[in-house]
């Protein structure tokens, strides 16, 4: 029956193995569901991280985009305003053009004028016909030049209008420029808001994965918490009630030294109500002055004031501490509550202890022997299996039946060990209700420590308080002893101030004889500056005038130099037109002499033939009644007058056009001359900066071979102090060395050959090899010393 009983047990042993192993596979299971799903999250927060950096990064290339178009819109808005610069200055020399314009058309009726004046004088002297058409041809041709003047700038006006018309229509491309840049701007906030929402969104998930983790941070914490507490909770206690011990002895002294004070402030306030009462009563019966009066009214005012307030004040300290008191008797009788729920709890505790180490020690003994039992039962077994297999007798022996009561009595052990378990787990759970329940008591006890704290800390105010109002005391007795001595004072000054009004009114007299005459001092100067001011302001209207008319004459030297400024800018050419306007002036002045030769000739012939027409007239007068013969000559000779004419009148018009010639190329070799010397000033200074820079580069070049040289000494200082020191070890032999000298100073030879080559054909990329030319002579300048002196082991 034992052996029955023992395997009843072994099996229900076996059935809570299997029932515990099954509730650790569930909470495995549930374990790894957790983290799972701890994956989960973190894959979902790398997915948003990496969505994140694709937003970043797609909102770093609209930004990259945003730039670029931002810099092609100040291209456009500078090349705009370029473009308003050109306008404008288009516009004032269409102005200046005008304004020639209207000269030009003043002078054309000037001349149309003097066209009429005269042909009024040649219809009146017809002996001077000849003279006066030459000076009306003359005339004419400058009309027909001005006339074709007028339509160069008329031409040159349309194209200018053409050029502003194009003007107008490039600026309209900025403006588009604009509207595009406008939808840019649009997009990239749009952009930006998606942005804002992926970083909201991106946040959020950061949030709530440090949520996550700051839980599971908590409840780790929690439990070394908890299992911090249980060891802290007795030590706590004990300074608990050693901290309460300490604030009771400490109540006590306060609540006597508050009594104290309290007795002594009724006596001080006393003593302060007769002294203030016979202040005002003295005060009242010397005090007779109005000033006087109302001062100390005032002042009784103040005190009574003051009073009241410090007598709220203490009644409010006696309420604090009453409270004070109050609140420390309740933290004393919560704290002996406390003190003998914790002894219960201790001596709970101690037995439930006791109880779990005996049923524990039964248990462990149980155990042992049924492993013993067991063991027996077992080799029983097999003596059992051994004989019914020898003899082959199946009936039950004594053996047997010991063996079943020794079954019995291990499924009773298993039994009772189950009901221990079970009470034992029911201790545990007493005691993690006892250990939750001394952790709520060690909260409550933290509270009330907290709030003896507050009042000890409000008793040592209370006392600052107390010790202010006796230093405020004190100051109120210093202050009705000053005021008594003012009272004292002002007796005295009251007695003086009589024997003083009478002094006061005779100084007040002779005071005012004497304001009065210089009153009428006063007066006549204040006449006198009314003049002086009337004068002054006079000069000052006519020196505003003269201003006036200055600012205007600056105005119209400005305007006028602006003009000078502006024709100078129209008529500017390059440098390059120098040599060939001299050659073109050099060619005209040449004409020019021909042109005069032949006009002085022209004119010799022409007045040689007036005076053959003359002559002829005279002639055709005195025989009008010739023949046919004489018609043919005269016709002849006007045929050949008339063509003279025209040659002459040619002739002075290609003078005249040959003048105008030489006067624009004297002008323009004059503005080619400014030009050319303004561009050799130029010439002068950047050649003075490139001297400077020269001597910077120069400069530079000395600093970093002396740099150079500098580490190669320190690099031979090292090896020379190795050397010394027996540590230098020589790295190959004199041959080797001369020999790896030379190839390197002939392959430097070489490059520095090719780099002055390549300087010398490309001087643009002089500024970029400088520094390569510079290294490879200090290399050159260190084989050099290298080869002076050679280093120390090298044989």
């Amino acid at each position: 029956m034992d052996l029955k009983d023992k395997r009843v047990l072994v099996k229900a042993e076996n059935r809570a193995k299997q029932d515990l192993g099954e509730e650790v596979y569930r909470v495995h299971e549930e374990l790894v569901r957790l983290h799972t799903n701890l994956e989960d999250h973190h894959r979902t927060n790398a997915r948003t991280a990496l969505e994140g950096q694709q937003a970043q990064e797609e909102l770093e290339a609209i930004r990259s985009e945003y730039r670029d178009k931002a810099g092609k819109a100040d291209k456009e808005r500078s090349h705009m305003s370029q473009l308003q610069a050109e306008i404008a200055q288009v516009m004032r020399h269409l102005s200046y053009m005008q304004e020639v314009n209207s000269e030009l058309r003043s002078d054309i009726g000037a001349m149309g004028n003097a066209d009429r004046k005269a042909q009024a004088e040649k219809s009146q002297a017809e002996e001077h016909k000849y003279k006066q058409d030459l000076y009306v041809d003359r005339l004419t041709k400058d009309l027909e030049r001005i006339t074709e003047q007028t339509a160069s700038y008329e031409a040159q006006i349309a194209a200018r209008k053409r050029e502003t018309q194009a003007a107008t229509e490039a600026l309209s491309e900025p403006l588009s420029l604009e509207g595009e840049e406008d939808s840019y701007r649009k997009s990239i906030t749009k952009e930006q808001e998606r942005n804002e929402m992926l970083t909201v969104q991106l946040k959020r998930q950061q949030m709530e994965a440090a949520t996550y983790s700051k839980l599971i941070g908590q409840s780790q914490a929690e439990q070394e918490a908890l299992q911090a507490q249980y060891s802290t909770y007795g030590r706590t206690l004990y300074e608990t009630q050693c901290s309460l011990a300490k604030l009771n002895v400490e109540c006590g002294t306060q609540q006597a030294e508050l009594s104290g004070l309290k007795k002594h402030l009724e006596k001080e306030s006393g003593v302060r109500v007769e002294m203030e009462d016979k202040i005002l009563s003295r005060m009242q019966q010397e005090l007779t002055h109005d000033k006087a009066g109302k001062y100390t009214r005032r002042l009784a005012g103040k005190m009574a004031a003051l009073k009241k307030e410090r007598m709220c004040q203490l009644w409010k300290l006696e309420a604090e501490v009453a409270d004070a008191a109050l609140e420390s008797a309740e933290v004393s009788l919560c704290t002996d509550v406390l003190t003998k729920e914790q002894d219960a709890l201790e001596t709970q505790i101690s037995e439930r202890d006791e109880v779990l180490a005996a049923s524990q020690a039964a248990v462990t003994g149980c155990d042992t022997t049924i492993e013993r039992k067991q063991a027996t039962i077992n080799g029983y077994n097999k003596k059992i299996q051994q004989i019914a297999a020898s003899t082959g007798n199946a009936e039950q022996s004594p053996l047997q039946m010991q063996a079943q009561a020794l079954d019995r009595q291990l499924e009773e052990l298993e039994a009772t060990i189950k009901e221990k378990q079970q009470l034992w787990m029911w201790h545990q759970g007493q005691m993690v209700a006892l250990i939750q329940e001394r952790q709520a008591n060690w909260e409550k006890n933290h509270r009330l420590q907290t709030q003896h704290t507050i009042l000890q800390q409000r008793t040592i105010r209370t006392k600052s308080e107390m010790v202010v109002e006796q230093r405020d005391q004190a100051e109120l007795d210093k202050r009705t002893k000053m005021l008594r001595g003012d009272m004292l004072k002002l007796n005295s000054l009251i007695s003086n101030k009589g024997q003083l009004r009478h002094a006061l009114d005779q100084d007040n007299a002779l005071m005012e004889m004497h304001f009065i005459h210089k009153l009428k001092d006063a007066e006549r100067e204040s006449v006198e500056m009314q003049m002086r001011l009337e004068k002054i302001q006079e000069e000052k209207e006519r020196l505003i005038n003269s201003r006036v008319e200055a600012e205007r004459q600056i105005m119209l030297w400005e305007k006028k130099s602006q003009l000078a400024r502006d024709t100078r800018s129209i008529v500017d050419v390059d440098q390059g037109d120098i040599r060939a306007m001299k050659a073109e002036i050099h060619r005209m002045e040449v004409r020019l002499g021909q042109l005069r030769q032949q006009q002085k000739r022209q004119m010799r012939e022409s007045e040689a033939t007036v005076t053959r027409r003359e002559t002829l007239l005279q002639r055709l007068d005195a025989a009008t009644s010739s023949g046919q013969s004489q018609t043919n000559t005269f016709s002849k000779l006007y045929l050949r007058i008339h063509g003279l004419r025209r040659s002459l009148q040619d002739t002075h018009k290609k003078a005249l056009e040959s003048e105008q010639r030489n006067k624009e190329l004297q002008e323009i070799q004059l503005q080619l001359s400014t030009g050319l010397s303004q561009k050799n000033h130029e010439l002068s200074e950047l050649r003075g900066t490139n001297a400077d820079m020269t001597s910077d580069l120069n400069h530079q070049d000395t600093k970093e071979r002396n740099l150079s040289r500098l580490l190669f000494l320190q690099g031979r200082c090292k090896r020379l102090q190795a050397l010394r020191d027996g540590r230098y070890v020589p790295l190959s032999t004199a041959d080797t060395v001369e020999e790896a000298l030379q190839r390197q100073t002939e392959r430097a030879h070489s490059m520095s050959a090719i780099l002055h080559r390549v300087c010398r054909e490309s001087p643009e990329h002089q500024g970029a090899l400088r520094g390569l030319i510079r290294t490879m002579a200090a290399f050159g300048q260190t084989v050099s010393r290298v080869q002076e002196n050679p280093p120390p082991g090298s044989g």
